[in-house]
């Protein structure tokens, strides 16, 4: 099914990264958090070899009945100029609502959510719907970036870590300041151990670029977390 939805707003969430906002009335879309969809400009004023079509997932939760919003990288491709550009009330076209990355429905198993960079953007819807619905699942975000400013939605993550107490914020940096207080370099199996009691009754959940997800297939491989309990998304080419 496909949804034509005007542009709504656009802000900016870290360092180069913008938050597009469409506006959802009289609307019947529905998805799961953690999903995706097609997102199509029919007259783009810029263009590439990839044409005016490109997968984003959304970042608001199922409950917000007013906008859909996705985020992104400003990378300088064709289509994110023109998204950027475009004034608002641009018709954008959103079809095939899709993917698997969503929560599991055993609350007694915890959920680790390891992000890179704009892999937080399925995070972001499951942690906001977690919150409004009040889930009891235990959910522990480890959030892998360069530094806090480079770091999407990193203020409103840190509010909702104060107000869900099953919602647990581990910001990673691997070049922040030097009087950052969390933890430095990368994301670990040292790291996961640290903040998460028995990985190995857990869920893990990765999203970013596909050398991050590689990164952390392996730090799953020394936890030995069953691939039962693994669900992946890497987010080639943004």
């Amino acid at each position: 099914m496909e949804y034509r939805l005007p542009l709504k707003g656009r802000r900016e969430v870290a360092a180069q990264t913008m938050e597009f906002s469409f506006d959802l009335s009289g609307q019947d879309l529905s998805f799961k958090a953690g999903q995706h969809a097609d997102f199509i400009l029919s007259d783009p004023p810029y263009t590439d070899e990839k044409g005016g079509q490109r997968i984003f997932s959304f970042v608001t939760s199922p409950n917000n009945r007013e906008e859909l919003a996705v985020a992104t990288r400003l990378t300088g491709s064709a289509f994110k100029r023109s998204l950027a550009e475009v004034p608002l009330g641009t018709t954008v076209t959103v079809k095939d609502i899709r993917g698997q990355m969503t929560l599991h429905r055993d609350a007694a198993k915890a959920a680790v959510f390891l992000a890179g960079g704009i892999g937080i953007t399925p995070f972001m819807s499951m942690s906001r719907y977690a919150a409004e619905e009040g889930l009891a699942h235990r959910i522990y975000l480890l959030y892998a970036n360069r530094a806090p400013e480079s770091t999407a939605f990193l203020p409103e993550l840190e509010e909702l870590a104060i107000r869900n107490p099953n919602f647990t914020l581990v910001p990673v940096m691997s070049d922040p300041p030097a009087d950052w207080p969390g933890e430095r370099g990368y994301v670990s199996a040292e790291t996961v151990r640290k903040h998460v009691p028995e990985p190995q009754n857990t869920f893990f959940y990765m999203a970013g670029p596909p050398a991050m997800v590689a990164a952390m297939t392996a730090v799953l491989d020394e936890l030995d977390i069953a691939d039962e309990y693994r669900k992946a998304e890497d987010f080639a080419g943004y």
